[in-house]
């Protein structure tokens, strides 16, 4: 499954990875490398696949361009985006960019916990907020780039805050995600 939503968007590779990493010390190497290379695999062969007969992918082509490398600078999205109005940055602060922080945060203090050093969630957390807080400025210029890119991390943040039996804090997240829809306007964003 993993391999086939590789296949579907590039940015899932970030899921069996940390899987990966999570279990390297608690798996035999062998169902490892098995796991690594069905999900991993059919993305690398459609890669390679891309590059020899078309002569690029769009990666090679990113690379080229020299966008991850210098573009691959926390927040630089959101701060070099042209501002269309106010309520678009707001909308990219409150959306997009606070859960993928708060995914950070709530990443790197799982992992520091000697018990959730193991657990896929917690690296899950912590790459894909990394990855949406490090989105370049082409992804950052429209609302539904980085709305579709940063939602599994607010999905997955959410579930988090849910899971810790908390109801209270719950209802505050669900409100602060939910309150700024009352301020903004559609058309700002698409």
């Amino acid at each position: 499954m993993f391999g086939l939503a590789i296949l579907a968007k590039e940015t899932a590779i970030l899921y069996p990875v940390a899987l990966i990493i999570s279990h390297i010390r608690t798996q035999p190497w062998r169902q490892q490398a098995l796991f690594g290379l069905l999900s991993l695999g059919p993305g690398a062969l459609w890669q390679l696949a891309l590059i020899v007969l078309p002569g690029q992918s769009g990666l090679t082509a990113a690379f080229q361009a020299g966008a991850p490398a210098d573009r691959m600078v926390p927040l630089i999205g959101l701060l070099t985006t042209p501002m269309r109005a106010p309520d678009f940055w707001i909308a990219q602060v409150l959306w997009v960019f606070v859960p993928s922080l708060g995914a950070v945060c709530w990443g790197l203090i799982a992992l520091l916990r000697n018990n959730e050093r193991t657990s896929p969630a917690s690296w899950a957390l912590l790459f894909n907020g990394l990855f949406v807080l490090a989105l370049p400025a082409p992804s950052c210029e429209y609302m539904v780039h980085s709305a579709r890119i940063a939602l599994a991390v607010v999905v997955a943040l959410t579930w988090a805050i849910i899971r810790m039996q908390r109801p209270t804090l719950a209802l505050a997240w669900c409100g602060f995600l939910l309150a700024p829809l009352t301020l903004f306007r559609p058309d700002a964003y698409f």
